[in-house]
């Protein structure tokens, strides 16, 4: 489990470095704004994601959880599940951490519909969104960050601009091995 914990993040780093190479070079005053989108409430897919979008609100960027399917769970009034060993914390704790650290979590109006229940089924601070609103979040996002089933691998959908991605393509190898390995290295991975 541990291990699959690690390879699923020693994937998501290399991904994570590559939206945000280019927008290191931003004037120091603008916030990178961050999407996560989330389908699984599964660990230790919502515990990667959640541990990344943590981190990015904790480091002064704007973050926006958007729960989609069967993460909706991690947002229900008196949710549990197994715990995310990195953090000793569930997924609905994890998502407690990033919301209390300033995250805005959105739930999928279509989503809630599906499921047969209200956004009164949530927590606090959850609100609902429609596809309108969502699309106009990831129309100004710098960087949106996809996890879910089947293999809980992140996708990363954007950059919504283009050229962030052709400079950093130019700039790294695809070819290149990561900096950290999380066989050997833990912490430098995390």
């Amino acid at each position: 489990m541990l291990t699959r914990i690690f390879r699923v993040l020693g994937l998501l780093i290399p991904l994570f470095l590559l939206g945000t190479a280019p927008l290191m070079a931003q004037e120091a005053d603008k916030k990178t704004n961050y999407i996560f989108i989330l389908s699984s409430a599964e660990m230790p897919i919502a515990g990667a994601a959640l541990h990344l979008a943590i981190t990015a609100q904790k480091s002064g960027r704007t973050v926006q959880i958007s729960l989609l399917s069967s993460a909706l769970n991690l947002g229900k009034i008196g949710a549990q599940g197994p715990k995310f060993a990195p953090y000793n914390a569930s997924g609905p704790e994890m998502l407690r951490q990033a919301m209390d650290a300033g995250a805005k979590v959105v739930v999928c109006q279509i989503c809630l519909t599906n499921q047969n229940i209200t956004i009164d089924a949530m927590i606090d601070g959850i609100s609902k969104t429609n596809a309108f609103e969502l699309l106009d979040a990831l129309d100004v996002a710098d960087v949106v960050l996809s996890f879910g089933p089947p293999d809980g691998v992140a996708t990363m959908i954007a950059p919504a601009r283009p050229e962030k991605v052709k400079s950093t393509m130019s700039e790294t190898s695809m070819d290149e091995e990561p900096e950290c390995d999380p066989d050997t290295d833990i912490d430098a991975c995390m």
